[in-house]
């Protein structure tokens, strides 16, 4: 029997910075966490040992502060392309690097009603996403916003569903729905606007989820897919992920105390987990 290397990539995952950018009387803060996978002529380290063609993953950490700190940057697409680039540019041996970076919220500090020059706060726990494989002939960049944590207390319902034996699922059209928003979309014709893009479909979500009475999960999903696609033509597909986390009704009859759709449980597992992706025809 013969054993074949079938495909291999390797990087460097969870690699964690802060930028401070300083200018005359204010500074700018961003902070990331990079994933770098490397592909291409490294089979001799598999199948013989030989490292010689190996870029250590010590390297390719050093590799994104060092390109964090050379490269100006607006978003953090424009930084996963940068960074890419020096990947393919410096190494032949190297067919395609991808990289995924994520951006928490600082938000500038308040003080006395003022944005302070150097104070953050933290903001949304909501995270800026992207990710970039760069090849010497193409670039694809997907861009995405996960953690958005949304909750109303009313305007929901689920109904008229499949009944079997086995289900015990009561009918109801007044519910709690809660979820947390992960989104990614591709672009049309490439990163535009990058954040100001990531803050309108943040709005789309918010706005369709708030204001609409939602049938079920499927349904909600698709009419903010719909508003997205509608209102940023620079986006050329989006996908969601929305599991639903369910708040039940806690039962106190046997203490004797009414609960009629005030004092809820919530309930991490079991979740429904609802996806789904939209796209112009």
């Amino acid at each position: 029997m013969t054993i074949q290397l079938q495909s291999q990539s390797y990087g460097k995952s969870r690699v964690r910075f802060t930028k401070v950018t300083r200018q005359v009387n204010i500074h700018y803060l961003v902070e990331c966490t990079a994933h770098v996978q490397l592909a291409g002529e490294f089979e001799k380290t598999y199948l013989t040992g030989d490292n010689s063609q190996v870029i250590p993953t010590d390297t390719i950490k050093n590799t994104v502060y060092a390109i964090a700190r050379k490269h100006q940057w607006v978003d953090i697409e424009t930084y996963g392309m940068q960074l890419t680039a020096r990947f393919l540019r410096d190494f032949r041996h190297v067919s395609s690097a991808t990289a995924r970076i994520e951006q928490v919220c600082w938000q500038r500090a308040i003080v006395d009603g003022n944005p302070h020059e150097h104070s953050f706060v933290r903001g949304p726990m909501e995270i800026a996403k992207c990710e970039v494989i760069q090849t010497s002939e193409s670039c694809f960049v997907e861009s995405g916003l996960s953690g958005l944590q949304v909750l109303k207390t009313t305007a929901s319902g689920f109904v008229g569903y499949i009944v079997d034996p086995y289900t015990t699922l009561q009918p109801t059209e007044d519910r709690i729905f809660a979820t947390t928003v992960d989104s990614t979309w591709r672009w049309a014709e490439g990163p535009a606007n990058c954040d100001a893009t990531r803050e309108q479909v943040r709005d789309s979500i918010v706005k369709m989820f708030a204001t609409e009475y939602s049938p079920s999960v499927q349904y909600t999903m698709y009419r903010i897919g719909q508003k997205v696609l509608q209102d940023l033509p620079v986006i050329k597909d989006i996908s969601f992920s929305m599991p639903n986390q369910h708040r039940l009704l806690v039962d106190l009859t046997s203490l004797g105390v009414d609960n009629a759709n005030v004092v809820f449980c919530p309930t991490d597992e079991p979740y429904g987990d609802i996806s789904a992706t939209f796209g112009r025809t």
